[in-house]
């Protein structure tokens, strides 16, 4: 039985998962690591635009400020990837 990834809606039978960060939420599924990279930028996006205070904290713990890094943990390593092109491109 396949199942179906969360980012491009293509089937596969075996993928990678990401767990649910909210009691609401279901088990994400994904056909890759790039397709999983691509959900978090999407969902950082709409973080950034809808919530600029949580946003901050994602950053602020990314660059190793003290902050709960569990809550933010599926996001680390694609905000780290930012921010180290910001300083190769000197931003």
């Amino acid at each position: 039985m396949g199942e179906t990834c969360t980012s491009c809606r293509k089937e596969f039978d075996s993928g990678i998962w990401l767990s649910p960060q909210f009691r609401e939420e279901k088990v994400l599924l994904f056909c890759s690591e790039k397709c999983k990279e691509n959900y978090l930028k999407l969902k950082l996006r709409r973080i950034k635009v809808n919530y600029p205070n949580y946003y901050e904290k994602i950053i602020n713990s990314a660059k190793g400020k003290k902050d709960n890094k569990d809550r933010y943990l599926p996001f680390l390593g694609v905000v780290q990837k930012k921010i180290s092109l910001e300083e190769k491109n000197g931003n």
